[in-house]
């Protein structure tokens, strides 16, 4: 075992440490990023994420009667109503009577009063069915777009 103090004072000693710390560090964070990326973010990471970086916590609470106004029915209603149906008709999920038929519903409308020159086009459906999969809570996916 080799005296390091003879080579090197205190200060000298306390930076190699810090060093080697960094470089576990280092190791540590690269393997942490390797696993989310290959693992990719759980449901809960991915909401907090989204609604995070657009700030979306905030445009709920100041926007709360809004929303609520989202909720009314637009004049595309019938016109969602037919395309929800139809929007990936072998996931349960968005079948008749199943909780995210519903919130597709909610989201369609919502969207088609939040921007009333675009209004509701065929076709939106499956855009928002896709993303209301990943993102689940439909208050985030109105005020993120």
């Amino acid at each position: 075992f080799i005296n390091i103090m003879q080579y090197c004072n205190a200060t000298e000693l306390f930076t190699l440490i810090q060093i080697q710390e960094l470089k576990s560090f280092r190791k540590q964070l690269k393997k942490s990023l390797k696993e989310l990326l290959y693992g990719g973010l759980s449901t809960e990471e991915r909401i907090r994420y989204w609604t995070t970086i657009g700030d979306i916590e905030a445009k709920i609470k100041s926007n709360r009667l809004v929303y609520k106004s989202l909720q009314r029915k637009s004049k595309f209603a019938a016109a969602i109503s037919l395309d929800v149906i139809r929007t990936y008709p072998t996931l349960k999920f968005f079948q008749y009577g199943e909780e995210y038929y519903y919130k597709l519903s909610r989201i369609l409308n919502a969207i088609s009063l939040r921007f009333p020159k675009i209004g509701y086009c065929q076709g939106m459906s499956f855009f928002a069915a896709t993303i209301l999969l990943i993102l689940t809570n439909e208050e985030v996916f109105v005020w993120r777009i």
